[in-house]
């Protein structure tokens, strides 16, 4: 899946109400990410009220360390420091690993209205 089917995926999921499409620059901040971490794991992962801008928040990069620790998907941890940056590949890189982690662990789920919840 190229980028912008991959933005829709995401506005879509987390039923973002808005006239512009996502652009991955929406995604720098890390808010997003960490927005969809707590869907998959309501446990695991709390966004907390939403910021308008927390650009370079390293609190938001931090909470979803941790939320991709306690999800079993720390191999996508060292990418974030490249997000924090601001890079735009590493965004990209990050929203097709949460796809296809949606696909294989929670598509069936989230769409049945079952709770997930983290790995044991």
């Amino acid at each position: 899946l190229g980028p912008e089917a991959l933005l829709y995926w995401l506005s879509r999921l987390l039923k973002l109400d808005s006239l512009t499409p996502l652009n991955i620059k929406d995604c720098q901040d890390g808010y997003l990410f960490l927005r969809l971490m707590a869907l998959f794991y309501p446990d695991v992962a709390d966004p907390g009220p939403f910021k308008a801008d927390c650009t370079n928040d390293s609190n938001t990069y931090d909470l979803l360390s941790a939320a991709l620790h306690r999800a079993g998907l720390q191999d996508n941890v060292p990418g974030l420091a490249r997000l924090a940056e601001g890079d735009p590949q590493a965004a990209e890189e990050l929203l097709l690993s949460l796809y296809q982690h949606y696909c294989k662990h929670h598509a069936s789920k989230l769409f049945a209205g079952a709770k997930p919840s983290a790995p044991a």
